[in-house]
């Protein structure tokens, strides 16, 4: 079973994305989450969103709340939490943007070229490289 430093992290990266709690608010939560992350509940029913995080509740242990700062291993423990919850949700905003492709674009290639790309990707490999190329020129 995940530490409870652990579920808290979790449970900060969801709140921080619901817009319960701030960025800011981090270092103070890490060390004692009661301080930030209770008063940030009620605001998440508030808004309506309490749902998004009842699977990591119902794993929190009993004491999560308890008032006490959390133990060394504890604190060790929340960034895994958060940062693993964080990089959860990046990657269904990269599954997101990928599925919301659906204008088809025809580039006539060469044969060799054709083949070339068809080797390494296909549309996906193309669209990474625009995507690049559009870093680049907003990024000059």
């Amino acid at each position: 079973m995940p530490s409870k430093g652990y579920l808290l992290g979790k449970l900060f990266a969801q709140l921080e994305r619901e817009g319960a709690v701030h960025t800011q608010d981090y270092q103070v939560a890490s060390m004692s989450p009661t301080q930030i992350i209770v008063p940030a509940l009620p605001r998440l029913a508030e808004m309506g969103k309490a749902d998004t995080i009842i699977d990591v509740m119902n794993t929190l242990p009993m004491d999560a709340f308890d008032g006490q700062p959390l133990s060394p291993s504890d604190q060790a423990d929340f960034p895994l939490g958060y940062y693993q919850e964080k990089a959860k949700s990046l990657s269904k905003v990269a599954m997101l943007e990928e599925t919301q492709f659906t204008a088809q674009l025809l580039i006539r290639l060469e044969p060799s070229l054709k083949e070339w790309v068809l080797k390494r990707g296909g549309s996906k490999f193309v669209r990474e490289l625009l995507r690049r190329e559009r870093a680049k020129e907003i990024s000059s």
